[in-house]
């Protein structure tokens, strides 16, 4: 890597490096998932003042995520690539590319192209970092002359976001991390002329942080949390003018005590001990004063991350990690008088085991899937899939 200028190597001593300094989204999915709870690559994701950390990269990744819940604000579940870079000692850039079509909520259509934008910069008492994310797609039929039941239409989608982060490192105490993201989200749906429906009040906001304390080489207490409020809205004609509107707006607080713990030099384990809170309101109002409103409410405690990671060789890496969630759910539909409610008990438990090949400065990451393990591969079970569903490729230079 490039020689780094004494700042930047004191910031790096004052982090606790109780984990490899690199590392990839699939270290952190196989180590349970708790992208908050460890120091890795993938940080830079959540916490971009992060990226001073990871000067000269190259990330390849494909693949996605074993575990069916809460993510933890970043993933990248799709095929992907980016490149990180060093200038003049104290600035970072990074720019990443991913195969992302996801379909926002009343999208007409799905993004077709995303990509990611990193800047950091190092002072010597602070970093900060910021990102900027950008998708769209478009769709569209023009000089159509056919039969009318076949209309021209244009449907489009853009989705920007941009995120601040801080870096703080206090002497004799740890790091602190946070970011704040605003994320705007647009659309177009008309066929033959005529709008079909339009974007209402459609926009997020997330704040996320961490306080990393540690004592000694071999322990770390990591407090932190991570709250979004989003809306998204559209208004849907029926017959011009006359339309009705739906809005559809989420709040999800997620907070938690991790912990790192170093037993041995090549032997890490990480753990926390989470409060999960999703309350999701959607709401339809139609002309003559008629709404309906959905309420769904999801409160997990305990929510629970423990992962380890232990290096068997100089090369060989062993990674497993579970998570495991008690809860319930209540839900609530009123329409004009009527109130219909529910609750339910939910539990939920994923495993996952992953490999790390390191050979200089290069890295493969890997994350098993254990139906493998059980069903051979295909020539034998006749059953389809991976050996190992997610796989990353890093190399520092």
């Amino acid at each position: 890597m490039k020689s780094l200028s004494l700042g930047l190597i004191i910031f790096l001593l004052l982090v606790i490096h109780l984990a490899d300094s690199f590392g990839s989204d699939t270290r952190v999915h196989s180590m349970g998932n708790a992208n908050c709870l460890m120091r890795d690559y993938y940080n830079i994701f959540i916490f971009p003042s992060s990226i001073v950390e990871y000067p000269d990269d190259v990330v390849v990744g494909f693949g996605g995520n074993q575990f069916a819940f809460q993510d933890q604000v970043a993933t990248v579940d799709k095929p992907y690539a980016g490149l990180t870079f060093g200038i003049l000692s104290r600035h970072v850039l990074g720019v990443f590319f991913d195969g992302n079509n996801e379909q926002p909520p009343f999208s007409p259509g799905q993004m077709r192209y995303h990509y990611d934008l990193f800047y950091g910069v190092h002072f010597n008492a602070f970093s900060l970092g910021f990102r900027a994310q950008h998708g769209n797609g478009v769709e569209s039929l023009s000089g159509y002359t056919g039969p009318a039941e076949t209309n021209n239409f244009e449907r489009s989608i853009s989705v920007s976001s941009f995120t601040a982060g801080l870096s703080l490192p206090i002497v004799n105490w740890g790091i602190l991390d946070a970011a704040l993201t605003y994320q705007m989200t647009g659309f177009k749906n008309e066929a033959g002329g005529i709008k079909i429906s339009e974007p209402e009040d459609y926009n997020s906001i997330s704040l996320d942080s961490r306080f990393i304390y540690s004592w000694g080489e071999s322990y770390a207490l990591i407090p932190f949390i991570s709250y979004l409020q989003n809306s998204a809205g559209q208004k849907v004609y029926q017959t011009a003018p006359d339309y009705y509107t739906e809005i559809r707006t989420e709040n999800t607080l997620l907070f938690g005590l991790g912990f790192n713990y170093k037993p041995y030099k090549n032997f890490l384990i990480i753990g926390g001990l989470n409060f999960l809170q999703n309350q999701i309101k959607n709401e339809v109002s139609q002309p003559g004063n008629i709404t309906r409103t959905n309420r769904n409410n999801e409160l997990y405690f305990p929510f629970i991350q423990l992962g380890c990671e232990a290096q068997l060789r100089n090369w060989l890496l062993l990674r497993m990690g579970m998570q495991k969630l008690i809860g319930n759910q209540k839900a609530e539909y009123i329409y004009m008088n009527d109130v219909l409610k529910s609750e339910i008990s939910r539990a939920a438990f994923g495993v996952s085991i992953g490999i790390g090949f390191k050979f200089k400065d290069f890295t493969l990451d890997t994350m098993l899937d254990q139906d493998y393990l059980r069903r051979g591969p295909y020539i034998l079970s006749g059953e389809k899939g991976r050996m190992f569903p997610r796989v990353t490729a890093t190399y520092a230079f």
